[in-house]
């Protein structure tokens, strides 16, 4: 149930704030009437009897009225303070439920987007950049448009996300990585299947370079040197992928860290500059906060570290 507090029970409002905490003298009100005392109430709220008469005093000053009144049976509240109880009882559980709200919020763990393609090095290496104060991490491994979407109904605070080539992003060179023992740049022509072929070579594209300015390039690059349409093919399922690499000779469009970290060697492209080209995008409802340059700085110690 939501809680509407009277605008008029924060009288002086920034005044109020800055000389008497607001919250804490009604807890004293409400303790007193609870409890039957000031000085019950003060071991209850664990104050001084001093201090909690000082924050009754400073609240009926603030708004003008007698809040409590001393009795042969005790203190109690006055009419007036029996009949902003209800609303100061309100005022508290609000107070609770916000406080409650915001430790939550401290625990909960930060959801982080990433490509499913990222190796547990990546994630690794993106943990260790948070560093040890960061709070429980939850990383999200999803494809590009899964990532969006994420974002978009608040499953993830951040993510990261393929850029356009004029945007400000992380540029990370992009080659072919291959399970064989070869060196120096690749010149598409050495590629164009021959009368002999069994198997032409292909090249998988990761799902991450499904952009324009990487495979729209690339397929007119391989026109151009006579390659067929067919032998630029999605890179699918990690391990088969790895397994035709090894068996069949195909090459993987990817980083050079990425094909360090699949244990093959990487060859830059010939003739043709491609780069992967990816951005940090916050969520809806995003906890991050002040954190935000955190997480930026870890994902870019991760797209940064790249194998000279």
């Amino acid at each position: 149930m939501e809680h509407v507090i009277p605008a008029w029970l924060f009288t002086g409002c920034l005044g109020t704030l800055v000389r008497v905490d607001v919250v804490q003298a009604w807890q004293v009100v409400v303790a007193v009437d609870d409890y039957g005392s000031i000085s019950a109430a003060a071991d209850v709220l664990a104050l001084a009897q001093p201090v909690a008469s000082r924050r009754v005093l400073h609240l009926e000053e603030e708004l003008g009225v007698r809040l409590l009144e001393r009795g042969g049976r005790g203190t109690r509240p006055t009419a007036v303070g029996r009949s902003l109880l209800p609303t100061a009882r309100r005022l508290l559980e609000a107070a609770a439920a916000l406080e409650a709200e915001a430790a939550h919020a401290r625990r909960r763990p930060w959801r982080l987007g990433i490509p499913r393609t990222w190796s547990d090095l990546d994630a690794a290496r993106l943990l260790t950049a948070l560093g040890p104060d960061a709070p429980e991490i939850d990383l999200h491994r999803a494809a590009p448009t899964d990532r969006l979407d994420a974002l978009q109904d608040g499953g993830a605070d951040a993510a990261l996300l393929p850029a356009a080539p004029d945007e400000e992003a992380w540029r990370q060179p992009l080659g072919l990585a291959t399970a064989h023992s070869q060196h120096g740049s690749v010149h598409l022509e050495e590629l164009r299947p021959r009368r002999t072929t069994v198997r032409r070579t292909r090249i998988l594209l990761d799902e991450e370079d499904e952009v324009a300015h990487v495979r729209g390039r690339l397929e007119q690059a391989m026109d151009m040197h006579g390659l067929a349409a067919d032998q630029l093919a999605p890179r699918g399922d990690r391990a088969r992928a790895l397994a035709d690499l090894a068996l069949h000779g195909d090459l993987l469009l990817c980083t050079a860290r990425e094909a360090r970290d699949i244990g093959c060697t990487w060859r830059p492209l010939d003739g043709i500059d491609l780069h992967r080209t990816s951005r940090l995008e916050l969520g809806v409802g995003s906890s991050l906060g002040e954190r935000t340059d955190l997480v930026r700085e870890a994902f870019g110690a991760v797209l940064e570290n790249e194998p000279s």
